[in-house]
């Protein structure tokens, strides 16, 4: 098995956020880091990051309130669960995981 090395450029301004990721990364975590982000990306079933920010935005409003919320496993689910959703759900489940 070959090793292949992948590079990107930053702008400084405005991937200043990327930036700081990569330095908070590590040197020893980024390679492996960098793969799961790319993967959970491509496996992000057309939802963007906006989706997700706003999805986060909702169960911030909702935990504000006072709305209890309970994960409720896939077999013990009243109703079926979206396909996308599921793995949406999956994708975002699968962020932290080997990346450390």
């Amino acid at each position: 098995m070959a090793t292949v090395t992948l590079a990107f450029s930053a702008d400084t301004e405005k991937d200043a956020d990327v930036i700081a990721i990569w330095k908070k990364w590590g040197r020893g975590n980024r390679s492996a880091k960098a793969r799961a982000a790319i993967r959970a990306c491509e496996s992000a079933a057309g939802f963007t990051l906006a989706d997700v920010l706003s999805e986060l935005d909702e169960i911030k409003r909702m935990l504000r309130s006072g709305t209890v919320v309970q994960q409720v496993e896939a077999d013990q689910a009243d109703e079926p669960i979206d396909p996308l959703m599921a793995k949406a759900q999956a994708a975002l489940n699968g962020l932290g995981n080997g990346m450390g």
